[in-house]
C-alpha cells in the first residue's frame, strides 16, 4: 500500500500530505533522501529527485 502511495503521487508534498506517512527526511549526509513509516520499525528509503521517487529501499530502524 505505502508502495502505491509514492506510484500514484505526482510530488513529494502530495505522500508528506497524506495521512499515516510519517515522511521524514533521512539525515544521513545524503540530500534528497526520505523515510517514509511502513510499520515500525520498517520503512522506506527513497531518494526524490526532479518529480520523481528513485531507488526506493525497505529498511529496519532500531
Amino acid at each position: 500500500m505505502k508502495l502505491d502511495i509514492l506510484d500514484m503521487a505526482t510530488g513529494l508534498e502530495d505522500v508528506v500530505n497524506t495521512p499515516g506517512c510519517h515522511v521524514q527526511p533521512l539525515h544521513s549526509g545524503q540530500r534528497n533522501l526520505y523515510t517514509l513509516v511502513v510499520d515500525e520499525p520498517w520503512r522506506l528509503v527513497f531518494r526524490y529527485e526532479n518529480a520523481g521517487f528513485y531507488d526506493v529501499w525497505l529498511k529496519q530502524f532500531k
